[in-house]
């Protein structure tokens, strides 16, 4: 967002947001797809630690290899497109706050399942072009996406669809603002945790 400095308030506008189709061919070839999550709380995988994950084609789509039951005939509901993570990029001294905060936390029964926190993971990084010492540097500070923070993050709230208004700080110059893990349904209620999650597209307007 050009213009954008720490300190500013971004106003996030969701013009539009839905599914992909299913295609054969061209650059979104094979990614009309979702699979269904459903995993235990932290607070019920204390006793009964489960978690599935189902993998399915569209309706009226072609099932894919993978799929794991059949889809169920007659069997219909009203998807809420939106998507789970949307924010705007925290400061190198904000980064530094979140992993100190969690590390903390984590430290406080590290040997906890599930974990109290989840600290950076380098070799699961995924840093776009970086490479060698500067991809080494960056890995070990890179903050999980798992939970909400300051910015925004995963927030996975099901009415941030189309035609919703979001607010969001401004911690570095441009903002960088950007989004993903997008569903195509989920629960008003998440516990246990459940949502349908697939390749979709949205469209913003933004402003500060």
């Amino acid at each position: 967002m050009q213009g954008a400095q720490p300190g500013d308030l971004l106003i996030v506008d969701i013009l539009d947001v839905g599914p992909i189709p299913q295609e054969d061919s061209g650059p979104l070839a094979g990614q009309g797809w979702g699979y269904t999550g459903v995993f235990a709380t932290a607070t019920a995988a204390d006793s009964s630690p489960s978690s599935s994950r189902r993998l399915q084609g569209d309706l009226g789509l072609p099932r894919r290899r993978g799929d794991l039951e059949a889809t169920l005939p007659n069997v219909s509901f009203t998807g809420i497109v939106h998507p789970g993570l949307m924010g705007t990029a925290p400061s190198a001294a904000l980064l530094s706050k979140w992993n100190a905060r969690e590390q903390a936390l984590i430290d406080t029964d590290p040997n906890r399942v599930p974990p109290l926190a989840l600290p950076p993971l380098p070799q699961s990084a995924i840093l776009g072009n970086l490479t060698g010492d500067e991809f080494d540097r960056v890995a070990r500070e890179a903050a999980r996406t798992a939970p909400p923070r300051e910015n925004g993050g995963n927030q996975d709230i099901k009415n941030l669809t189309k035609g919703s208004r979001i607010f969001y700080p401004v911690f570095v110059d441009d903002a960088k603002l950007s989004m993903g893990d997008l569903h195509f349904s989920q629960a008003t209620a998440r516990s246990p945790s459940a949502a349908r999650s697939r390749w979709a597209g949205s469209w913003t307007c933004t402003s500060t």
